[in-house]
Protein backbone atom coordinates (compact mmCIF):
# COMPACT_ATOMS: atom_id res chain seq x y z
CA UNK A 1 0.00 0.00 0.00
CA UNK A 2 1.11 3.56 -0.68
CA UNK A 3 2.63 5.82 1.97
CA UNK A 4 0.49 8.82 2.86
CA UNK A 5 1.09 12.01 4.83
CA UNK A 6 -2.40 12.21 6.31
CA UNK A 7 -0.92 12.62 9.81
CA UNK A 8 2.01 14.77 8.68
CA UNK A 9 3.71 16.05 11.82
CA UNK A 10 6.70 17.83 10.31
CA UNK A 11 5.21 20.29 7.80
CA UNK A 12 5.15 23.14 10.31
CA UNK A 13 8.82 22.53 11.15
CA UNK A 14 9.91 22.40 7.52
CA UNK A 15 7.90 25.45 6.44
CA UNK A 16 10.96 27.56 7.20
CA UNK A 17 12.67 26.17 4.11
CA UNK A 18 10.11 27.67 1.71
CA UNK A 19 9.29 30.75 3.76
CA UNK A 20 10.49 33.26 1.18
CA UNK A 21 8.94 31.66 -1.88
CA UNK A 22 6.50 33.62 -4.03
CA UNK A 23 3.57 31.81 -5.62
CA UNK A 24 2.57 33.18 -9.01
CA UNK A 25 0.60 31.97 -12.03
CA UNK A 26 1.95 31.26 -15.50
CA UNK A 27 0.84 33.62 -18.25
CA UNK A 28 -1.62 32.35 -20.86
CA UNK A 29 1.04 32.76 -23.53
CA UNK A 30 3.55 30.66 -21.58
CA UNK A 31 1.02 27.89 -20.92
CA UNK A 32 0.00 27.73 -24.57
CA UNK A 33 3.61 27.67 -25.73
CA UNK A 34 4.44 24.72 -23.46
CA UNK A 35 1.03 23.07 -23.87
CA UNK A 36 0.45 22.88 -20.11
CA UNK A 37 -2.91 24.63 -19.82
CA UNK A 38 -4.53 21.44 -18.57
CA UNK A 39 -2.10 21.05 -15.63
CA UNK A 40 -1.12 24.66 -14.89
CA UNK A 41 -4.17 26.91 -15.31
CA UNK A 42 -5.16 28.41 -11.96
CA UNK A 43 -2.10 26.92 -10.29
CA UNK A 44 0.31 29.15 -8.41
CA UNK A 45 3.87 27.94 -8.89
CA UNK A 46 6.73 28.53 -6.42
CA UNK A 47 9.38 31.04 -7.43
CA UNK A 48 12.48 32.03 -5.53
CA UNK A 49 12.26 35.83 -5.01
CA UNK A 50 15.72 36.16 -6.57
CA UNK A 51 14.33 34.74 -9.81
CA UNK A 52 11.18 36.87 -9.98
CA UNK A 53 12.56 39.29 -12.59
CA UNK A 54 13.59 36.45 -14.88
CA UNK A 55 10.20 34.80 -14.42
CA UNK A 56 8.23 37.99 -15.10
CA UNK A 57 9.79 38.91 -18.43
CA UNK A 58 13.52 38.62 -18.33
CA UNK A 59 15.49 35.64 -19.55
CA UNK A 60 12.93 33.28 -18.05
CA UNK A 61 13.02 30.52 -15.44
CA UNK A 62 13.53 27.00 -16.74
CA UNK A 63 11.11 24.14 -16.16
CA UNK A 64 13.91 22.39 -14.27
CA UNK A 65 14.24 25.33 -11.85
CA UNK A 66 10.48 25.49 -11.34
CA UNK A 67 10.33 21.72 -10.77
CA UNK A 68 13.13 22.02 -8.21
CA UNK A 69 11.07 24.59 -6.31
CA UNK A 70 8.01 22.34 -6.55
CA UNK A 71 10.02 19.45 -5.12
CA UNK A 72 10.95 21.58 -2.12
CA UNK A 73 7.37 22.67 -1.57
CA UNK A 74 5.88 19.17 -1.67
CA UNK A 75 8.78 17.89 0.43
CA UNK A 76 8.04 20.48 3.09
CA UNK A 77 4.28 20.03 2.83
CA UNK A 78 2.92 17.10 0.77
CA UNK A 79 -0.60 18.32 1.56
CA UNK A 80 0.01 21.74 0.02
CA UNK A 81 -2.95 23.11 -1.94
CA UNK A 82 -1.28 22.69 -5.34
CA UNK A 83 0.79 19.58 -4.57
CA UNK A 84 -1.10 17.28 -6.94
CA UNK A 85 -0.96 19.88 -9.71
CA UNK A 86 2.80 20.14 -9.19
CA UNK A 87 3.04 16.36 -9.53
CA UNK A 88 1.23 16.52 -12.87
CA UNK A 89 3.45 19.38 -14.05
CA UNK A 90 6.63 17.47 -13.18
CA UNK A 91 5.26 14.35 -14.84
CA UNK A 92 4.77 16.33 -18.05
CA UNK A 93 8.40 17.45 -18.28
CA UNK A 94 10.40 14.70 -16.61
CA UNK A 95 10.59 10.94 -17.03
CA UNK A 96 9.89 8.23 -14.50
CA UNK A 97 13.38 8.61 -13.01
CA UNK A 98 12.46 11.88 -11.30
CA UNK A 99 11.52 10.27 -7.93
CA UNK A 100 14.81 8.35 -7.96
CA UNK A 101 16.74 11.52 -8.75
CA UNK A 102 15.00 13.33 -5.88
CA UNK A 103 15.84 10.41 -3.59
CA UNK A 104 19.53 10.58 -4.55
CA UNK A 105 19.58 14.31 -3.80
CA UNK A 106 18.39 13.38 -0.32
CA UNK A 107 21.10 10.73 0.01
CA UNK A 108 23.75 13.30 -0.92
CA UNK A 109 22.33 15.68 1.69
CA UNK A 110 22.71 12.94 4.32
CA UNK A 111 26.32 12.43 3.25
CA UNK A 112 26.85 16.18 3.66
CA UNK A 113 25.31 16.07 7.14
CA UNK A 114 22.25 18.16 6.20
CA UNK A 115 19.45 16.05 7.67
CA UNK A 116 16.66 18.58 7.23
CA UNK A 117 17.46 18.98 3.54
CA UNK A 118 17.58 15.19 3.21
CA UNK A 119 14.25 14.91 4.97
CA UNK A 120 12.62 17.32 2.51
CA UNK A 121 13.84 15.32 -0.49
CA UNK A 122 12.91 11.92 0.92
CA UNK A 123 9.42 13.24 1.63
CA UNK A 124 9.20 14.64 -1.90
CA UNK A 125 10.32 11.31 -3.37
CA UNK A 126 7.65 9.54 -1.33
CA UNK A 127 5.04 12.02 -2.51
CA UNK A 128 6.01 11.42 -6.13
CA UNK A 129 6.21 7.64 -5.71
CA UNK A 130 4.35 6.61 -2.54
CA UNK A 131 5.36 2.94 -2.67
CA UNK A 132 9.11 3.55 -3.11
CA UNK A 133 10.74 1.36 -0.47
CA UNK A 134 14.07 3.22 -0.53
CA UNK A 135 12.41 6.61 0.03
CA UNK A 136 10.30 5.26 2.88
CA UNK A 137 13.30 3.65 4.55
CA UNK A 138 15.52 6.71 4.17
CA UNK A 139 12.74 8.94 5.48
CA UNK A 140 12.40 6.73 8.57
CA UNK A 141 16.17 6.80 9.09
CA UNK A 142 16.56 10.56 8.66
CA UNK A 143 13.70 11.24 11.09
CA UNK A 144 15.56 9.02 13.55
CA UNK A 145 18.75 11.01 13.00
CA UNK A 146 16.90 14.30 13.49
CA UNK A 147 15.36 13.33 16.82
CA UNK A 148 18.66 11.96 18.07
CA UNK A 149 20.34 15.31 17.39
CA UNK A 150 17.62 17.65 18.70
CA UNK A 151 16.87 18.97 22.18
CA UNK A 152 13.36 20.21 21.31
CA UNK A 153 11.08 17.75 23.09
CA UNK A 154 8.07 18.39 20.88
CA UNK A 155 10.10 18.10 17.67
CA UNK A 156 11.71 14.92 19.01
CA UNK A 157 8.27 13.45 19.65
CA UNK A 158 7.07 14.33 16.16
CA UNK A 159 10.15 12.81 14.51
CA UNK A 160 9.90 9.67 16.63
CA UNK A 161 6.28 9.19 15.58
CA UNK A 162 7.08 9.75 11.89
CA UNK A 163 10.07 7.42 12.02
CA UNK A 164 8.26 4.65 13.88
CA UNK A 165 5.24 4.77 11.58
CA UNK A 166 7.45 4.61 8.48
CA UNK A 167 9.38 1.63 9.84
CA UNK A 168 6.10 -0.10 10.73
CA UNK A 169 4.77 0.56 7.24
CA UNK A 170 7.91 -0.97 5.76
CA UNK A 171 7.45 -4.17 7.79
CA UNK A 172 3.85 -4.39 6.54
CA UNK A 173 4.61 -3.72 2.88
CA UNK A 174 8.06 -5.34 2.66
CA UNK A 175 8.10 -8.07 5.34
CA UNK A 176 11.33 -9.61 4.00
CA UNK A 177 13.27 -6.36 4.34
CA UNK A 178 15.35 -6.86 7.49
CA UNK A 179 16.50 -3.37 8.54
CA UNK A 180 13.13 -1.87 9.61
CA UNK A 181 12.72 -4.60 12.25
CA UNK A 182 16.15 -3.78 13.68
CA UNK A 183 15.39 -0.07 14.09
CA UNK A 184 11.82 -0.71 15.25
CA UNK A 185 13.25 -2.74 18.12
CA UNK A 186 15.10 0.34 19.34
CA UNK A 187 12.10 2.61 18.73
CA UNK A 188 9.91 0.40 20.90
CA UNK A 189 12.66 -0.01 23.50
CA UNK A 190 12.91 3.78 23.85
CA UNK A 191 9.16 3.88 24.46
CA UNK A 192 9.42 1.22 27.15
CA UNK A 193 7.54 -1.29 25.01
CA UNK A 194 9.73 -4.28 25.76
CA UNK A 195 7.46 -6.94 24.31
CA UNK A 196 7.09 -5.12 21.00
CA UNK A 197 10.85 -4.52 20.91
CA UNK A 198 11.44 -8.21 21.51
CA UNK A 199 9.03 -9.26 18.80
CA UNK A 200 10.67 -6.88 16.31
CA UNK A 201 14.14 -8.27 17.00
CA UNK A 202 12.85 -11.85 16.92
CA UNK A 203 11.51 -11.17 13.42
CA UNK A 204 14.77 -9.49 12.45
CA UNK A 205 17.14 -12.31 13.42
CA UNK A 206 16.04 -15.02 10.91
CA UNK A 207 16.32 -12.62 7.95
CA UNK A 208 19.23 -10.44 9.11
CA UNK A 209 21.87 -9.83 6.46
CA UNK A 210 24.23 -7.91 8.76
CA UNK A 211 26.02 -10.31 11.14
CA UNK A 212 27.06 -7.55 13.54
CA UNK A 213 23.51 -6.16 13.73
CA UNK A 214 22.20 -9.68 14.34
CA UNK A 215 24.62 -10.13 17.24
CA UNK A 216 23.53 -6.78 18.64
CA UNK A 217 19.84 -7.68 18.40
CA UNK A 218 20.46 -11.06 20.06
CA UNK A 219 22.24 -9.32 22.93
CA UNK A 220 19.37 -6.85 23.33
CA UNK A 221 16.91 -9.74 23.46
CA UNK A 222 18.84 -11.26 26.35
CA UNK A 223 18.92 -7.91 28.14
CA UNK A 224 15.16 -7.33 27.92
CA UNK A 225 14.05 -10.84 28.88
CA UNK A 226 13.10 -9.80 32.43
CA UNK A 227 11.61 -6.41 31.43
CA UNK A 228 9.36 -8.33 29.02
CA UNK A 229 8.13 -10.48 31.91
CA UNK A 230 7.49 -7.36 34.01
CA UNK A 231 5.57 -5.79 31.14
CA UNK A 232 3.52 -8.97 30.80
CA UNK A 233 2.68 -8.72 34.51
CA UNK A 234 1.62 -5.09 34.14
CA UNK A 235 -0.56 -6.05 31.17
CA UNK A 236 -2.16 -8.79 33.27
CA UNK A 237 -3.15 -6.14 35.83
CA UNK A 238 -4.44 -3.82 33.09
CA UNK A 239 -6.53 -6.72 31.75
CA UNK A 240 -8.08 -7.32 35.18
CA UNK A 241 -6.11 -10.50 35.99
CA UNK A 242 -4.98 -9.10 39.33
CA UNK A 243 -3.88 -12.25 41.13
CA UNK A 244 -1.92 -13.34 38.06
CA UNK A 245 -0.30 -9.91 37.85
CA UNK A 246 0.74 -10.05 41.51
CA UNK A 247 2.27 -13.45 40.95
CA UNK A 248 4.24 -12.20 37.96
CA UNK A 249 5.36 -8.89 39.49
CA UNK A 250 5.90 -9.43 43.21
CA UNK A 251 9.18 -11.29 42.72
CA UNK A 252 10.67 -8.29 40.93
CA UNK A 253 9.79 -5.80 43.70
CA UNK A 254 12.97 -6.67 45.61
CA UNK A 255 15.17 -7.25 42.55
CA UNK A 256 17.39 -5.07 40.42
CA UNK A 257 14.18 -3.60 38.97
CA UNK A 258 13.01 -2.32 42.36
CA UNK A 259 13.43 1.29 41.19
CA UNK A 260 11.01 0.88 38.28
CA UNK A 261 8.05 2.90 39.48
CA UNK A 262 5.47 1.31 37.08
CA UNK A 263 6.25 -2.06 38.69
CA UNK A 264 5.15 -0.73 42.09
CA UNK A 265 2.21 1.19 40.69
CA UNK A 266 0.67 -1.85 39.00
CA UNK A 267 1.34 -3.94 42.09
CA UNK A 268 -0.51 -1.26 44.06
CA UNK A 269 -3.46 -1.42 41.67
CA UNK A 270 -3.56 -5.21 41.84
CA UNK A 271 -3.34 -5.35 45.64
CA UNK A 272 -6.08 -2.72 45.95
CA UNK A 273 -8.35 -4.67 43.63
CA UNK A 274 -7.92 -7.92 45.58
CA UNK A 275 -8.54 -6.10 48.87
CA UNK A 276 -5.01 -6.09 50.31
CA UNK A 277 -5.00 -2.41 51.25
CA UNK A 278 -1.85 -2.49 53.37
CA UNK A 279 0.18 -3.87 50.47
CA UNK A 280 -1.50 -1.44 48.06
CA UNK A 281 -0.62 1.49 50.35
CA UNK A 282 3.00 0.32 50.52
CA UNK A 283 3.31 0.02 46.74
CA UNK A 284 1.64 3.35 46.00
CA UNK A 285 3.95 5.10 48.48
CA UNK A 286 6.98 3.44 46.93
CA UNK A 287 5.79 4.61 43.50
CA UNK A 288 5.65 8.20 44.76
CA UNK A 289 9.14 7.90 46.20
CA UNK A 290 10.34 7.05 42.71
CA UNK A 291 7.95 9.31 40.76
CA UNK A 292 6.63 12.08 42.98
CA UNK A 293 4.16 13.35 40.39
CA UNK A 294 2.35 10.05 39.70
CA UNK A 295 -1.32 10.95 39.85
CA UNK A 296 -2.55 7.35 39.80
CA UNK A 297 -0.75 6.51 43.04
CA UNK A 298 -2.07 9.63 44.74
CA UNK A 299 -5.60 8.74 43.69
CA UNK A 300 -5.06 5.20 45.01
CA UNK A 301 -3.89 6.48 48.39
CA UNK A 302 -6.82 8.90 48.57
CA UNK A 303 -9.23 6.00 48.03
CA UNK A 304 -7.49 3.86 50.64
CA UNK A 305 -7.41 6.58 53.30
CA UNK A 306 -11.01 7.61 52.68
CA UNK A 307 -12.04 3.98 52.95
CA UNK A 308 -10.30 3.75 56.34
CA UNK A 309 -11.74 7.04 57.53
CA UNK A 310 -8.28 8.63 57.61
CA UNK A 311 -9.54 11.93 56.23
CA UNK A 312 -6.48 13.95 57.20
CA UNK A 313 -4.17 11.71 55.15
CA UNK A 314 -6.63 11.67 52.25
CA UNK A 315 -6.74 15.48 52.31
CA UNK A 316 -2.92 15.61 52.29
CA UNK A 317 -2.75 13.72 49.00
CA UNK A 318 -5.71 15.60 47.54
CA UNK A 319 -3.78 18.84 48.10
CA UNK A 320 -0.66 17.38 46.48
CA UNK A 321 -2.71 16.19 43.53
CA UNK A 322 -4.35 19.60 43.16
CA UNK A 323 -0.96 21.38 43.12
CA UNK A 324 0.39 19.07 40.42
CA UNK A 325 -2.77 19.48 38.31
CA UNK A 326 -2.49 23.25 38.55
CA UNK A 327 1.18 23.15 37.56
CA UNK A 328 0.35 20.96 34.57
CA UNK A 329 -2.38 23.38 33.46
CA UNK A 330 0.00 26.33 33.80
CA UNK A 331 2.69 24.53 31.79
CA UNK A 332 0.19 23.63 29.05
CA UNK A 333 -1.04 27.22 28.86
CA UNK A 334 2.51 28.57 28.65
CA UNK A 335 3.32 26.17 25.81
CA UNK A 336 0.19 27.18 23.91
CA UNK A 337 0.93 30.88 24.34
CA UNK A 338 4.66 30.59 23.57
CA UNK A 339 5.09 27.75 21.06
CA UNK A 340 8.47 29.10 19.95
CA UNK A 341 9.87 28.46 23.44
CA UNK A 342 9.77 24.74 22.63
CA UNK A 343 11.89 25.10 19.50
CA UNK A 344 15.59 24.41 19.18
CA UNK A 345 15.82 27.16 16.58
CA UNK A 346 16.53 24.92 13.59
CA UNK A 347 13.44 23.79 11.78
Amino acid sequence: MSYTFEKDRLAKYLAEYIKGYLFVEFSDEFMKRLNIEDVARGVRVPIDPRDLKRFSGGSGVSATEIAGNMVRVVGCNPNFKYANAYKKFMGRFFNERLPQDVLMTGVKAVEAGNMHEACIHFRAALFLEPDMMEAMYNYARVCREMYNSSDDEIFIGMCKAESTEAFEKLTEDYPDFDQPYFFLGYAYLNMGLYEKAGLAWEKFLPIAKDHQAAQEAAQRLREIAEPRRIEAGCNAVISGRYAEGIGMLSGFAASGYETWWPLHFYLGVAYEEVGNMDAAEREYKRTLQLNAADMGSMEGLIRIYKGRGQDELAEKYEKKKSIIEENLRADAQERSENPESNSDGEK
